[in-house]
């Protein structure tokens, strides 16, 4: 099997060690809010009073062959212009749809706002999607290759906390790694940026300037509507004040 790491990774940590960057990882997390809201099984009846909790993150970065991860890049551009096409292609989604209505509630009722939205007449010709591709690595004899797990248009989260988790691993692999007493493994990591919440606020500006004023006068703005007792709220706070960053967006 090929070996995407060179010696034993990730390196073997003494208890104390283990203990200190669990302890680092924690601090970073809840300052840089790398975090998501507590499960009642934590925050009790006190949800409100246990803001926040650090988010899975693991204490070394994944190995992930570059080959792959170049690849998906490439194939992502195709990926949006294919699937943005099938979103506007109302018979296929429509015989789709048949199939998984009678037992999947959630799309029943999407697909009956959008028919309730054309019956009223769809004033706005305009689109945009934020896509999240996912996938895993595939050994094939001594080949490496990308499998598509899942294209996500609706549950296309963590863009705001993978470039937190991005930015931790970095910042370990900085002032951390290097102090561990079996660092070699650890040390000269390939990491690559990762700016998904810039990129997905920009998409969100982009749309936002090709709207143009309303015809009728009234005052526009990018709404960010959020389910009750959300827990991924911090990813969304991400998105939002990247969007807030990049200029004057109502």
């Amino acid at each position: 099997m090929p070996s995407i790491t060179q010696g034993s990774y990730p390196p073997v940590l003494q208890d104390a060690e283990r203990e200190r960057l669990v302890q680092v990882v924690k601090d970073w997390t809840v300052a840089h809010g790398l975090t998501v809201r507590p499960p009642p099984a934590i925050a009790g009846n006190d949800a409100e009073g246990i803001l926040a909790t650090s988010a899975p993150v693991t204490l070394f970065p994944s190995p992930f062959p570059k080959s792959c991860f170049e690849e998906a890049k490439a194939i992502q551009t195709t990926y949006n212009e294919l699937y943005a096409l099938i979103s506007q292609d109302e018979e296929f989604l429509t015989e789709m749809v048949k199939e998984v209505a009678g037992g999947d509630e959630f799309i029943t009722n999407l697909w009956n706002v959008h028919l309730r939205v054309k019956k009223e007449g769809y004033v706005q010709n305009l689109a945009l999607g934020l896509f999240r591709s996912d996938y895993m690595v595939h050994q094939e004899d001594a080949s490496l290759q990308i499998k598509q797990v899942e294209f996500n248009t609706i549950a296309s989260s963590f863009g705001g906390l993978s470039t937190q988790t991005s930015r931790l691993h970095k910042h370990l692999a900085q002032h951390e790694y290097p102090l561990l007493s079996s660092s070699a493994s650890a040390t000269n990591l390939d990491l690559p940026s990762n700016d998904s919440a810039a990129g997905l606020a920009a998409g969100l500006r982009a749309a936002f300037d090709a709207y143009g004023p309303s015809t009728l006068g009234h005052p526009t703005c990018v709404l960010f509507v959020t389910q009750s007792g959300e827990r991924n709220v911090f990813d969304q706070r991400h998105l939002e004040y990247a969007l807030s960053s990049s200029g004057s967006v109502p």
